[in-house]
């Protein structure tokens, strides 16, 4: 949806440059900065309902499977719905260390100088020892895989962008927490935003010095990290 948005407001002369077409460790902090919107109370409220009010088969089938208890309510439990702004981050952690995992990978692959080095590659075992080094996780039972050929980022030459990812979330982070968190649906900072980032789309050369016009600072990497602490303080 974020690319989407992006897409929909931008205005450039030419395709290539249009919405979120431009360098990856810019171009996703637009759709990241989004995500903040679905952990406000108010909005996972409103996108959430107990999945059986969406179908009667689900209806039916949940009726069958708990005979003499009443239907669910549609509404997410209020407890449910703090619990998981509470835990917005859990986990958090795995996730990046994934991103990692897989851009070390195309690294080392493509790091291959003989046809040696190449016919001796055991790429399967290559991609589960590595996950399980810096992910900590056992691999054991899912080694005869084949995860790394199925994944799209992986063989559409995202690869190695991977790393952009932490980047444009530091980014994403330092403009909502400095321009939107006080106010998220103030029609005047999206009004601003809108014609002094998302418009530009790829035609801007200069994209950290446009996000710096737009803050009126240079960019905060650490306000990723100091979102984290904020938010495990709060808890």
């Amino acid at each position: 949806m974020g690319h989407g948005i992006h897409d929909l407001l931008a205005r450039t002369k030419y395709i290539r440059f249009h919405g979120y077409r431009l360098p990856p460790d810019f171009g996703e902090m637009p759709s990241v900065m989004l995500e903040n919107w679905c952990w406000m109370k108010d909005v996972l409220e409103g996108l959430s309902c107990h999945y059986t009010t969406l179908d009667e088969n689900y209806l039916a089938e949940w009726r069958k499977q708990h005979p003499r208890e009443p239907d669910l309510p549609k509404k997410i439990p209020e407890g449910l719905v703090e619990n998981l702004v509470k835990h917005r981050y859990f986990n958090r952690g795995l996730y990046h260390l994934y991103q990692l995992s897989t851009s070390i990978f195309d690294l080392q692959i493509h790091s291959l100088s003989t046809d040696k080095e190449i016919a001796d590659l055991d790429i399967q075992k290559m991609w589960y020892d590595l996950r399980e080094e810096i992910e900590g996780m056992d691999f054991s039972e899912c080694r005869d895989g084949f995860a790394f050929g199925t994944f799209s980022h992986l063989t559409a030459g995202y690869d190695v962008c991977y790393y952009a990812y932490l980047c444009c979330t530091a980014m994403a982070q330092d403009l909502f927490l400095s321009v939107f968190s006080h106010d998220p649906c103030n029609r005047d900072t999206w009004e601003k935003y809108r014609r002094g980032v998302l418009e530009y789309g790829g035609r801007e050369q200069n994209l950290s010095g446009m996000l710096e016009r737009f803050l009126g600072r240079p960019p905060n990497l650490n306000a990723l990290v100091e979102g984290i602490a904020r938010a495990e303080r709060q808890n």
